[in-house]
């Protein structure tokens, strides 16, 4: 059977490739009469040996091999004929002969190089044929797409990926990937990477992207490792979606629901409260008329104004955990200390805060998030593990500031029987918020440790810890 012609670009081997395979040989043969004559006309002591390969090549590129061995042969005899009508004379039979063989063995040498080397074009030519569809997708795709070496630089990426990046092919093509990310986000992308790379898997990420022109985008990445024919990883493939608007869009959700549970903490505090606190007045006004005409309702009448201070104080903690803190003014440890307060008086266990002082939290955002995490995970303490003890810590070292929320009770499981609960995933959205990482696991001693640590860039704390206490603002 017929080789298959190799793909032609360019109309001359188009129309090359078109003919029958009789036009070919008859073409390869008139090339060879031109070439012999040359040679005769030239003489023996210049060689034209090389340009007999031109007619071979043309017979494997548009023919078969049959049809180049062929030629093959046309050639040698052609130069043989052309070699004696020169004049050139041997000193033995033997020796023409000897020059013959080589001559023959060369240019069956060009057939089965040329072969070979056709068999190998088309081989790749069917492969960009597969991969063109996936070359077309990944243009058009709306996600970033790359592909790097082993140590992570970058050998591919699409356009869209330059879109997300803001760097052009030259740059991209000569840094890690992750040098496109913030730089308050690397170190956290780099360890995963280093973690999955280890394990030989694929992981995902969130975080955000720094462009050239040092605008922000939020993205969400997975990246799996390449391997090659014996299994060993060679690089590295991975798909980045931008999510800037989502996050703008989420960020916005987060904040009205801030404001609406200050609204409501506000309106429990000065609304709820205060009519409750001037019925616990009327009451005790009414327990005293009682009392002084010795009414049998006096007791009665007691007990109400004690379960209206009771609930008066009730208020008033729920108002303080859902309205906690007014961070801008006293802080971050203020609040968590007025939490394990609250805490240990409302459900009577043992929840102390501990922290060093020696680190301020330079942003009102990243203090709130980080409440809303400690608040988080001493509910869940609360309600899945019931805990008996709790201790809130807040310290820091160099630029990073460290809670950690440790509880005993039932031991956080390795595995969630269901997926992550929306408090598990409101703490780690929370955390990736704010470029900060989260943990959560077994603790030393049993029950849980939830731990986020928070990298901080600053020159200049807008949230003093040295602040009043927070009974006086609530």
């Amino acid at each position: 059977m017929p080789a298959e012609r190799i793909r032609s670009e360019g109309p001359f081997s188009e129309y090359l490739a078109a003919q029958p395979r009789w036009a070919v040989l008859l073409e390869c043969c008139m090339l060879i009469l031109l070439i012999g004559y040359v040679d005769l006309i030239t003489g023996y002591e210049i060689s034209l040996v090389v340009f007999y390969a031109l007619p071979i090549l043309l017979a494997v590129w548009y023919g078969d091999r049959t049809m180049a061995i062929v030629v093959a042969c046309l050639c040698t005899l052609t130069w043989s004929l052309a070699d004696l009508a020169s004049g050139h004379t041997y000193a033995a039979v033997w020796i023409a002969a000897w020059d013959i063989w080589v001559r023959l063995l060369f240019f069956l040498f060009v057939v089965f190089g040329g072969v070979a080397m056709k068999a190998q074009l088309q081989e790749t030519f069917a492969r960009l044929e597969v991969l063109e569809p996936f070359h077309v997708l990944a243009r058009i795709s709306p996600v970033g797409i790359f592909r790097t070496d082993i140590q992570g630089r970058c050998l591919y990426a699409n356009e869209r990926w330059l879109e997300i990046t803001g760097g052009g092919p030259a740059r991209s093509l000569q840094e890690v990937w992750t040098q496109a990310v913030h730089p308050d986000d690397r170190e956290r992308v780099e360890h995963e990477w280093a973690q999955a790379a280890e394990a030989r898997a694929s992981f995902s990420f969130e975080c955000r992207f720094r462009r050239q022109d040092e605008k922000i985008a939020w993205v969400l990445g997975r990246v799996a490792p390449e391997a090659d024919n014996r299994g060993e990883v060679r690089g590295y493939v991975g798909a980045i979606a931008e999510m800037t608007e989502h996050r703008r869009l989420e960020t916005e959700v987060l904040e009205i629901s801030e404001r609406e549970q200050r609204r409501i903490g506000q309106d429990l505090h000065d609304g709820l409260c205060q009519n409750l606190a001037a019925i616990q007045f009327a009451a005790a006004s009414l327990k005293g008329d009682l009392q002084s005409r010795s009414a049998p309702e006096t007791g009665a009448a007691r007990e109400i104004a004690e379960l209206l201070r009771d609930a008066i104080v009730q208020t008033r903690n729920l108002a303080r955990a859902i309205f906690p803190v007014k961070l801008e003014r006293i802080g971050l440890a203020s609040a968590l200390e007025e939490l394990a307060r609250s805490v240990s008086h409302l459900y009577k266990i043992s929840c102390v805060f501990e922290t060093d002082r020696t680190m301020p939290v330079y942003d009102h955002a990243s203090a709130t998030h980080l409440y809303r995490i400690a608040q988080e995970a001493v509910n869940n303490a609360l309600k899945h593990g019931e805990a008996k003890n709790i201790t809130i810590t807040l310290g820091g070292r160099g630029n990073r500031l460290s809670l950690s929320v440790q509880s005993d009770g039932i031991d956080f499981p390795r595995t969630l029987p269901s997926g992550e609960g929306m408090g598990l995933h409101i703490m780690r959205y929370r955390a990736r918020m704010i470029g900060a990482s989260l943990s959560i696991q077994k603790g030393t001693r049993g029950g849980t440790l939830v731990s986020c640590t928070l990298r901080q860039d600053a020159d200049e704390a807008i949230l003093g810890e040295e602040n009043p206490s927070l009974a006086e603002f609530l």
